[in-house]
């Protein structure tokens, strides 16, 4: 069996291996998108757009991890179909949800539903990045359109105005303390919608103990029953040795993204080493697994589309907590979750 590092040009069906080196540039086949030179810039350093077959918006994936400079942001704004999820790798954001308005540190995530008026910037000293997941490729061309024109030096409000109108985006007057907007920019008589179930979910307020499930350390971050089933976001925290062994999951595209560790990714046979910052998108039917072989415990930060792997490690946790975890039972919630071992 081969042995190999991971590459960008991986020969499996539809899968998708991003790798970022140490200073932060991404292979030469997924190459770094720089607004400008200068210090006022949001680099966006990876994406991936994996659809599947059936071309559905419920089986679509997007991923970016965004550097943002000192003092740079999104002023208030909505989405008009799409939803988003933030996770602050390093440094903080000061972020508002609808009238919600707080810092969000390394480790915390929020939630962005579809018509919810949101912000962000970087108040801090240093520079801060962020993974932002979505299913939808229109946050993906916004993020990266609203990079160009900054790179031009565009700035102005009908330029902006009109990016947002392109890509299904609403956007709202900003002050400086990100105070609740009451009135979309340019229009005088169009309110403010009602407010969504936006929520952020800081790093030390989990919302119940992490599941234990073969070994290593679930967290739920967002549930299926949060997003009408479309998708769910947990972390991975594994320890040396240990990961997940060779499945496939024949409903569901899944994404991993390395925040920290070495790990060992298998596809179809063949391995790939992956380390912070090295995203892997994996659609339904590709058998796969991951280890950790490093000397530390690593944290992988993964998503499921459509939502399920959330119930799945739920039910592992419950039938070995209760002292259920039969070889009977275990192969009935493999196949009741759609989910075949190797």
């Amino acid at each position: 069996m081969p042995d190999e590092t991971a590459s960008t040009n991986v020969p499996d069906r539809d899968v998708a291996l991003s790798k970022m080196s140490n200073s932060g540039q991404s292979s030469p086949s997924e190459p770094t998108l720089q607004a400008s030179e200068g210090s006022h810039a949001i680099q966006i350093l990876m994406r991936a757009t994996e659809p599947v077959s059936t071309g559905q918006l419920a089986n679509r994936l997007v991923a970016l991890e965004c550097k943002v400079c000192p003092g740079v942001g999104r002023p208030p704004h909505l989405h008009r179909e799409e939803d988003e999820m933030f996770y602050v790798l390093e440094g903080q954001l000061t972020y508002l949800l609808n009238d919600q308005i707080g810092i969000a540190n390394p480790g915390a995530s929020f939630y962005v539903p579809p018509r919810t008026i949101h912000a962000w910037r970087n108040d801090g000293s240093s520079d801060a990045r962020v993974l932002v997941i979505t299913r939808n490729e229109k946050i993906e061309r916004f993020f990266e359109s609203w990079s160009i024109d900054l790179s031009r030096g565009v700035s102005d409000t009908a330029s902006i105005q009109r990016l947002c109108q392109e890509h299904d985006t609403e956007l709202f007057a900003e002050t400086s303390e990100f105070a609740k907007p009451a009135k979309k920019l340019g229009t005088q008589d169009e309110t403010v919608p009602t407010p969504a179930a936006a929520f952020l979910r800081p790093v030390s307020k989990q919302k119940s103990p992490p599941l234990q499930v073969f070994g290593i350390q679930i967290e739920i971050l967002l549930s299926g029953d949060e997003t009408s089933d479309t998708h769910c976001v947990y972390q991975l925290e594994i320890p040396p040795q240990a990961g997940l062994p060779l499945y496939l999951n024949k409903r569901a595209l899944e994404s991993l993204y390395i925040t920290s560790g070495q790990f060992e990714l298998m596809i179809h046979g063949r391995k790939h080493r992956l380390q912070a910052g090295d995203f892997v998108s994996i659609p339904p039917g590709v058998e796969h697994g991951l280890r950790n072989i490093g000397e530390t415990t690593g944290y992988v930060f993964g998503q499921s589309v459509p939502a399920g792997n959330e119930k799945f490690f739920q039910l592992i946790d419950r039938l070995s907590r209760e002292g259920q975890l039969s070889q009977s039972a275990l192969a009935k919630a493999f196949r009741d979750h759609g989910i075949e071992p190797a």
